[in-house]
C-alpha cells in the first residue's frame, strides 16, 4: 500500500514502495511524468519536483518562500474555464500540506495522504527530481529509511544536445531567451564551468552512485532517444521494471513534444566543450557496460543538424 504504516507506537513507519525519477534535466523527464500520472498504480503529488531528500541542494525549494513562491506560480497559472473539482482538490492540497511551516519525515509521507478515489489503491507514491541524480550516499540511506522499496529510473540524452537545450532552456525560463544569439563565449565558459552543470552532465558517476546506494534491480537506466522513437515501450519497460500492469496509453499525447527549446544553431566554442564531454561520457559509460545510442557518437552540431 501507499500509505505509510503505523507502528503500535503510533510512530510513523516507511512506504512500502517509492518510485523515484532523478533526471536528467531536459531529458523526457517531464514527458514521463504526464505519460505516467494517468497509470492507476502510480501516484504523484500535485508537485512534480518536491526535491525533499535534495538537502542541501535544494534548501531553496523546501524554504517556506521557495514553496510559497511555487504555489503563486501555479496560482498564476490558473484560468477561470479551468477550475473543477480536480484543480480545487491540488489548491487544497498546497494550502494544508505542501506549505506546511514544518518539513520533515512526516511533512513528505503527508503529501501523498488524501488520494483522489482513482488513486487509492496505487501502489507507487512518485516523486521526479533532477537534483536527486547528484545525491551523496548519506542522502541516499535517508530515501533507504523512508521505504521498505525504492525503485529508480535514470534518463540520459546525448550530452552535448542535453546541455544545449538546459542552456538555452534556462535563459527562455527566466525571459531572457531574446538574448541567447548576443551570448559571448564568456558565457558559455561559465555554463560549462558551473559545479552543477559539470556534476549533472557526469551521467558515469551519477551511475555509479545509483548501483553503490541501489541493488542492480532497483535501477533501470533509459535513453531520450529510445524514448522519442519507441515511446510505448520505454512505457512498458517501466512497467516491467515497477512490476505493474500495462496501462493504456493515449497515442496522441505518446507523440507530443514538451517543453521544446528554440531552435538557435549552436555556436562553435559550445559545440566544442559539449563535445568533449560527449566523447569522456561515451568511454565512461562502455567502462561500466553502457551502450549508448548511435546518435551519441556524432559531434554537437552534426547531431543537431546544423
Amino acid at each position: 500500500m501507499m500509505k505509510p504504516e503505523i507502528d503500535p507506537s503510533g510512530t510513523r513507519r516507511r512506504f512500502d514502495k517509492l518510485f523515484l525519477s532523478v533526471g536528467s534535466m531536459k531529458a523526457g523527464t517531464t514527458w514521463l511524468h504526464q505519460q505516467l500520472a494517468g497509470h492507476p498504480e502510480i501516484y504523484f503529488s500535485p508537485e512534480k519536483e518536491i526535491h525533499y531528500f535534495a538537502d542541501p541542494h535544494a534548501k531553496s525549494y523546501m524554504s517556506l518562500e521557495g514553496r510559497i513562491s511555487r504555489y503563486q506560480r501555479v496560482v498564476g497559472n490558473l484560468k477561470a474555464e479551468r477550475m473543477n473539482p480536480h484543480v480545487q482538490r491540488n489548491l487544497a492540497w498546497y494550502a494544508t500540506r505542501y506549505l506546511a511551516p514544518v518539513v520533515d519525515d512526516d511533512w513528505y509521507y503527508s503529501l501523498f495522504d488524501d488520494r483522489p478515489p482513482q488513486k487509492k489503491n496505487a501502489s507507487y507514491p512518485a516523486d521526479f527530481s533532477n537534483l536527486y541524480a547528484v545525491m551523496d550516499d548519506a542522502d541516499w540511506s535517508r530515501v533507504l529509511g523512508l521505504a521498505d522499496d525504492v525503485r529508480v529510473i535514470y534518463t540520459m540524452r546525448h550530452p552535448g544536445k542535453r546541455l544545449w537545450s538546459n542552456f538555452k532552456f534556462s535563459y527562455e525560463f527566466s525571459g531572457q531567451g531574446h538574448v541567447l544569439e548576443s551570448l559571448s563565449e564568456a558565457d558559455y565558459a561559465a555554463f560549462f564551468d558551473d559545479p552543477g552543470t559539470k556534476s549533472h552532465a557526469d551521467y558515469a558517476s551519477i551511475i555509479e552512485s545509483l548501483h553503490r546506494n541501489l541493488s542492480d534491480a532497483a535501477v533501470q537506466l533509459l535513453f531520450f532517444e529510445n524514448m522519442r522513437q519507441e515511446p510505448l515501450q520505454t512505457l512498458r519497460l517501466i512497467e516491467s521494471f515497477l512490476e505493474i500492469p500495462e496501462h493504456s496509453y493515449r497515442e496522441q499525447a505518446l507523440q507530443r513534444k514538451v517543453n521544446p527549446s528554440s531552435a538557435i544553431e549552436v555556436p562553435a566554442y559550445f559545440a566544442e566543450r559539449a563535445d568533449e564531454i560527449c566523447v569522456n561520457q561515451i568511454a565512461q559509460l562502455q567502462k561500466l557496460g553502457v551502450s549508448v545510442p548511435e546518435d551519441w557518437h556524432k559531434p554537437l552540431s552534426s547531431a543537431l543538424g546544423n
